[in-house]
């Protein structure tokens, strides 16, 4: 009875998945030819609209154009001379891998095209090691103020750390201390001593 239904809901899904793929295929078969018509009404506007134009106006069109492709020569000039530029003065620099740095682009992205590289790069060096030189001399003076306030700290006032010396010896200790022992903390022995006595 199980096996039933799960074949008969399978069905249904299979059914309804097939019916929605052929309404996504028939949108797109329709949306296709909308487009196909669009871009064929327009060619056959541009088409009309360049049959109307007259000698005079294409004649300033074709300025335009000489224009333009002077621009271009003269642009393509100036970034020539100025990549030479950039390798006579910085020949161990790579300006492909230069303009793939994010943080050089970030900085230069306005400059670049207007200004000459080796500026953009000598400004942004100078920036780089100014920040670079602030962040060390700024990390070096926090380490400063951190020693000083930790040898100005008076320490534990509560507890007495386990490396410092008793108060008082016991007999037992003073018996097995050298000599020399005795003598250097001979107050600290008399102490213990005057101590035991009572």
């Amino acid at each position: 009875m199980e096996e039933n239904q799960i074949i008969e809901v399978e069905t249904t899904l299979e059914e309804k998945e097939q019916g929605e793929t052929e309404t996504k295929e028939e949108d797109l078969s329709v949306i296709k030819k909308e487009t196909l018509e669009e871009k064929s009404n327009e060619e056959e506007v541009n088409f009309q609209t360049e049959g109307v134009r007259d000698e005079n106006e294409s004649q300033p069109t074709q300025a335009k154009d000489m224009d333009v492709s002077e621009d271009d020569e003269s642009s393509d000039q100036w970034f020539k001379e100025d990549r030479e530029d950039f390798y006579g003065k910085y020949p161990d620099n790579n300006i492909d891998e230069l303009l793939t740095d994010k943080r050089f682009l970030k900085y230069a992205e306005k400059r670049i095209g207007k200004d000459k590289m080796s500026e953009i790069y000598e400004d942004y060096t100078s920036l780089v090691n100014d920040l670079e030189a602030k962040i060390k001399s700024d990390f070096e003076n926090a380490v400063k103020i951190k020693e000083a306030k930790a040898k100005a700290s008076p320490g534990s006032l509560t507890e007495v750390s386990a490396t410092s010396t008793p108060e008082y010896y016991t007999l037992d200790e003073i018996k097995k201390m050298s000599a020399e022992y005795i003598d250097e903390h001979w107050e600290k022995v008399q102490r213990s001593i005057q101590r035991a006595k009572k």
